[in-house]
């Protein structure tokens, strides 16, 4: 997933009845130029599990690519009562080249984040 304007990848706003996500063995660079989005995002959700991803900058089959705008992951909770809260996040084993990852500060039961590459 390269060149979005916004988040790459969004997991967002999952009610209590959602599904999973699986997000993995994907490239992210140079995502959220028009507004200052992550490569990959989850907010207000729950069950995703991200790993084994690449971001940084980078060059593809002869393309270049900017790192991503703002961060690599992030992984939030807006706080808002009418969106569900954040909740089993799991950030594994990627390569972030020098981006960072938001939301492992929190507790591991909502972000638990291993593995993972500088």
């Amino acid at each position: 997933m390269v060149g979005s304007g916004s988040s790459g990848i969004r997991w967002e706003e999952v009610p209590s009845t959602g599904g999973e996500a699986l997000i993995e063995y994907n490239e992210v660079h140079g995502n959220g130029r028009t507004n200052g989005r992550p490569g990959i995002s989850a907010q207000d959700a729950k069950d995703a599990v991200i790993r084994n991803n690449v971001f940084g900058a980078t060059t593809i089959a002869f393309a270049s690519y900017l790192k991503n705008y703002d961060e690599g992951i992030q992984a939030s909770d807006s706080g808002r009562s009418d969106r569900p809260d954040l909740l089993n996040i799991d950030i594994l084993n990627n390569t972030l080249n020098g981006e960072v990852t938001k939301g492992c500060e929190l507790p591991d039961a909502l972000v638990a984040c291993t593995g993972n590459t500088p």
